[in-house]
């Protein structure tokens, strides 16, 4: 799984340079993400919603140096400011994909910020570490 998500980082490191370049934007926004993440089932736009969430949680955990389960079951990952511990039963890519979209529909005021760290927010919100 940890595989899957450095192949899905990857592309999304991909994708976004190709629009800057034809758009002049630099970066996927809150406002792009919550469009695909409100899509219904297993649309491409939620798989790639969910590829999305599940790739900033795995290189998250890998920049916390230590993905081995906490005493409490949880697994901390960390990205910029942000700070969480996701259960392990909750880690599964359409929950996570779920839990940001109902984040993002409830904070519509940070749309304009990079989507990388609304989904960190998302996390560290559903997710904080005790």
């Amino acid at each position: 799984m940890r595989r899957f998500g450095f192949a899905v980082l990857a592309l999304l490191v991909v994708l976004p340079c190709e629009r800057a370049g034809a758009e002049g934007a630099s970066y996927y926004d809150g406002t792009e993400l919550r469009k695909v993440c409100n899509s219904s089932g297993k649309s491409p736009q939620m798989l790639f919603c969910m590829g999305y969430v599940m790739g900033i949680s795995d290189a998250a955990g890998v920049a916390v140096g230590d993905v081995k389960p906490r005493p409490d079951g949880t697994i901390e990952e960390a990205l910029g400011v942000f700070r969480w511990c996701i259960p392990q039963q909750h880690a599964e890519p359409y929950r996570l994909g779920a839990i940001v979209s109902k984040w993002l529909a409830a904070h519509p005021e940070h749309l304009h910020y990079a989507a990388g760290s609304l989904v960190a927010g998302a996390l560290a919100d559903a997710f904080p570490c005790k």
